[in-house]
C-alpha cells in the first residue's frame, strides 16, 4: 500500500512530456554574445574605472606641467634678480632682457637673419643687453618690411659658353658641347618639375638630387656657380646671391606663398661680363613664406613674437 502512494506521488510529481511541454535546449548551444559575457553592473563599473584612471592621469600631467612651468619660473626670476644687481636694472627689465634674448635668438635662427656674434667680456650686462637691442631692432625693422624666403633649383649648363675657361678646338666643338649641357639640363629640370606638380618628390629631396647630380651637381666644374638652396630674409632685403638678379627676382614675387614656379632660364654675360647675356642655368623657385609687413606698434610685435614662441614656458 505504501509503495503505491510512493509511486503515485513520484508520478505526480513528474510532469506528462507533451507536444506542448517539450523542453527547448536549442537555446544551450548558442553561442553568448560579447555584450552577454559582461553583466550591465560590470559594464558600469569598468566605465567608471577607465574614467578613473583618464582622470588621474590628466590631473598628474597638469600637477607634473605645473611644477616644471614653477621650477623654470623660479630659474628665471633667480637669474633675473642677479641680472637687475648686477646691470642696476629693475627686475621686470631683467626679466624682459633674458626673455628676449632666448625667444629672439629662436626668430632669428627661424628666419636665417644673420646675428653678429657678440665680444664676451666679464662685463656681461653689456654683452647681453647688445645683443638683445640688435635683435630687437632687426625684428621691428625686418618685420615691417615686405619680403619673402624660400628655396631655389639652380640647374647650371654654362661652362661653354663663349670666353670660359675650357680646352675645345673649335667654335663648333664649343657650341656642340654648349648645348648638350643645355639639353641635358632641361630634361633634369622639366623632369624634377613634374615630379614635383605629381608630389613624387619634395622640394628638399629635388634639391638634394641637384647638388648630388655627377654632370651638373656641386662636385662638378660648376661647383664654384651659383648651387640650390635657400634664399632668407638677408637675401631678399639686400638683394644678396641669386636675388640680385632682376628676372630671378621678379620670379620669386611672382609666387605665391607654399607654391614654386616652372622651370625659367636665366641668362649670363659672356666673356667674364663684358659680353652679350647667353641663357646659363634652368631656375626653380619655391615661395616657403611671404611677409606683408606688420604695420603695428614695436610692443605689438614683440608681445606677438613671446607669444609664438611661447615664453611663458622658458
Amino acid at each position: 500500500m505504501s509503495n503505491a502512494i510512493n509511486n503515485q506521488n513520484i508520478n505526480s510529481a513528474i510532469p506528462p512530456v507533451t507536444t506542448d511541454n517539450k523542453l527547448d535546449i536549442s537555446s544551450a548551444s548558442k553561442p553568448l554574445s560579447p555584450t552577454a559575457v559582461i553583466s550591465k553592473p560590470n559594464k558600469l563599473r569598468l566605465i567608471f574605472f577607465l574614467g578613473l584612471i583618464s582622470i588621474i592621469l590628466l590631473i598628474s600631467f597638469i600637477f607634473i606641467n605645473n611644477i616644471i612651468k614653477s621650477q623654470n619660473t623660479a630659474g628665471l626670476n633667480s637669474q633675473a634678480k642677479k641680472l637687475a644687481v648686477d646691470c642696476s636694472l629693475s627686475e621686470k627689465d631683467a626679466v624682459s632682457y633674458l626673455v628676449d634674448e632666448k625667444v629672439l635668438s629662436l626668430w632669428a635662427k627661424d628666419q636665417n637673419v644673420a646675428t653678429p656674434t657678440f665680444i664676451k667680456t666679464s662685463n656681461t650686462c653689456l654683452t647681453l643687453q647688445a645683443k638683445v637691442r640688435f635683435l630687437r631692432d632687426k625684428l621691428f625693422k625686418i618685420s615691417k618690411e615686405e619680403y619673402k624666403t624660400g628655396k631655389t633649383i639652380v640647374i647650371n649648363f654654362g661652362h661653354y659658353l663663349p670666353g670660359g675657361l675650357f680646352q675645345i678646338q673649335s667654335e663648333d666643338e664649343r657650341k656642340k658641347n654648349y648645348e648638350g649641357e643645355k639639353q641635358y639640363a632641361e630634361n633634369l629640370s622639366k623632369s624634377i618639375y613634374n615630379d614635383l606638380k605629381e608630389n613624387k618628390m619634395t622640394f628638399d629631396e629635388a634639391v638634394a638630387k641637384v647638388k648630388n647630380d655627377k654632370k651638373v651637381g656641386s662636385d662638378t666644374w660648376y661647383s664654384t656657380d651659383f648651387q640650390s638652396g635657400l634664399f632668407t630674409t638677408d637675401d631678399y632685403l639686400n638683394y644678396n646671391g641669386m636675388l640680385k638678379f632682376a628676372e630671378v627676382r621678379e620670379k620669386i614675387d611672382s609666387v605665391e606663398e607654399g607654391s614654386f614656379s616652372e622651370p625659367f632660364l636665366q641668362s649670363v654675360s659672356t666673356r667674364m661680363g663684358s659680353g652679350p647675356k647667353q641663357p646659363a642655368r634652368f631656375i626653380i623657385v619655391k615661395v616657403e613664406k611671404s611677409n606683408k609687413g606688420f604695420s603695428g606698434t614695436f610692443e605689438q610685435l614683440l608681445k606677438i613674437t613671446r607669444e609664438h614662441y611661447k615664453a611663458e614656458s622658458i
